[in-house]
């Protein structure tokens, strides 16, 4: 799994966890002089998109005693330069032991979950069962920047997000250390990427279906693969100070990108998810402030790499302020390739 660490400075059916994104939509108003007012887009804006059948079924391998439970992460080390990381070649990629300090065995479910800590204090990571509650250690203290390998909870069962060393994982009324507490809803696929980020000071999780099976018109809801594109999902919940959105253009096209995946004058920022196409096997990738109609003037963040060709997705996980933008780059699970590993002992 590639990650990239860039920075631009001049089921439970039924039940989910809080982080469940509004559809709401960031739109620009027509601009005229130095008016800033945006109105929402329609909410009817998302449009649907199709199960990409060509996508391969999950699998979750046993890999009890062999130490592949790794866990891939971005090297944050040092001063958040652009450039790519890739894991296992020397290129500056760390790679975290996975725990082996489960007290206990679990049956793996059939959904498996990764976690991108995008906040700035490390987390613990738990998944737990239903009915008599047991919970089951799977990363403690993921450090900002750092994301995990994937898992899969005990079927019915949760991931459980708390502060690093916060308490019980297994609480089951006010639990207020809970960052995340995510259970699988009907139709919203088997893969899932929980983004932990900042809200107000308050560390808060949005949840990603990368295959939404028949759920499409929610936020959470990713774009179907395209076979003759690559693609990329801009995401910017945890960008500040950015309240009317950003334009998004990439290097050799005129003019600013539109969404794929939606409609209406949308814009990237707050928990909208617009993905966007490009030709060949990378982009570089830039953020204009909203009122450049056709991202002509200067960036104020980028460029940022995207990497993968036709076929394959990214998320851009952006951070920081317009102006001062930090990315994470982290290819979809079922596109690279990779690998899904529960912990199973």
């Amino acid at each position: 799994m590639i990650t990239v660490r860039t920075r631009f400075a001049p089921s439970r059916a039924g039940r989910r966890a809080a982080s469940l994104a509004v559809t709401g939509a960031l739109a620009l108003a027509a601009c005229g002089g130095d008016d800033d007012s945006a109105e929402p887009a329609d909410d009817g804006a998302t449009s649907a998109v199709p199960a990409d059948d060509s996508v391969p079924e999950t699998t979750v391998a046993d890999t009890s005693g062999d130490g592949a439970s790794e866990t891939t992460v971005a090297d944050t080390s040092g001063d958040g330069a652009s450039g790519t990381a890739v894991a296992g070649d020397g290129s500056g990629a760390t790679t975290l032991p996975a725990n082996d300090d489960a007290t206990a065995d679990y049956e793996p479910g059939a959904e498996i979950f990764r976690v991108v800590n995008s906040t700035t204090d490390p987390v613990d990571v738990y998944v737990r069962t239903t009915g008599l509650v047991k919970a089951y250690e799977i990363q403690p203290g993921l450090a900002p920047g750092e994301i995990t390998e994937f898992f899969a909870p005990p079927q019915d069962g949760s991931v459980i997000v708390t502060a690093a060393g916060a308490g019980d994982p297994t609480c089951v009324s006010s639990c207020d250390h809970f960052i995340a507490d995510t259970f699988v809803w009907d139709d919203t696929g088997d893969t899932f990427t929980i983004l932990l980020h900042d809200a107000d000071g308050e560390p808060e999780a949005y949840d990603l279906w990368e295959e939404t099976g028949a759920n499409t018109t929610s936020a959470n809801a990713m774009v179907a693969a395209d076979p003759a594109s690559g693609q990329f999902v801009a995401i910017a919940v945890d960008v500040a100070e950015a309240d009317f959105g950003m334009r998004l253009g990439v290097s050799g096209v005129d003019g600013c990108l539109e969404p794929v995946n939606l409609s209406g004058g949308i814009l990237v920022g707050g928990n909208q998810t617009p993905a966007y196409a490009y030709d060949g096997g990378s982009a570089e990738v830039f953020l204009y402030d909203n009122r450049d109609q056709e991202c002509s003037g200067d960036p104020v963040g980028g460029p940022f790499a995207v990497t993968g060709g036709p076929g394959t997705r990214t998320f851009l996980f952006l951070t920081g302020t317009p102006g001062d933008l930090d990315a994470i780059t982290v290819p979809f699970g079922s596109d690279d390739g990779a690998t899904r590993r529960a912990r199973v002992r």
